[in-house]
């Protein structure tokens, strides 16, 4: 899947960014991100489900490694709610709720 080679690729990437990012003292930091997807559960119905996480990232530690590690939690729900609306389920969930 194009998103697994994104994260992959990512990672690699991230190596050579750790070194520069350990050499500064940084606090407070807190990384957000929110990811989509639009699925056609037919009959012209879409459905978006996305997922939002946020992580707090420790001292000395690689925030594009973090940012990495919560793209992939969050295309792993993504691909859960995928396969929710692909059965049908979520819409069902949807119109339950409002």
């Amino acid at each position: 899947m194009v998103s697994d080679q994104l994260i992959s690729k990512g990672k690699e990437e991230s190596k050579n960014c750790e070194a520069e990012v350990k050499k500064q003292n940084l606090t407070n930091r807190r990384i957000e991100l929110s990811l989509g997807v639009t699925v056609n559960v037919g009959d012209h119905e879409f459905v978006k489900p996305t997922v939002g996480m946020a992580a707090d990232i420790e001292d000395g530690a690689s925030a594009q490694t973090a940012y990495l590690e919560l793209a992939s939690e969050i295309m792993t729900q993504l691909r859960a709610m995928h396969a929710l609306a692909s059965t049908g389920k979520l819409t069902q969930l949807l119109k339950q709720m409002g």
